[in-house]
């Protein structure tokens, strides 16, 4: 049975600051609106470096 992406979530590098330093992370993620192109080996950049717009 193929399968089915139902939701994508997208986050930019974020600085988090920390008792001993600074780590950068993407785990604040957002839900994209919409559909996102699902390719063989990842998804449409162009799509998510927008947001999803």
């Amino acid at each position: 049975m193929p399968s089915k992406l139902t939701a994508v979530s997208v986050a930019p590098p974020t600085e988090v600051q920390y008792s001993r330093g600074s780590i950068k992370t993407g785990i604040f993620k957002q839900p994209v609106a919409g559909p996102v192109r699902a390719g063989h080996y990842n998804l449409d950049e162009k799509r998510l470096e927008r947001g999803g717009e």
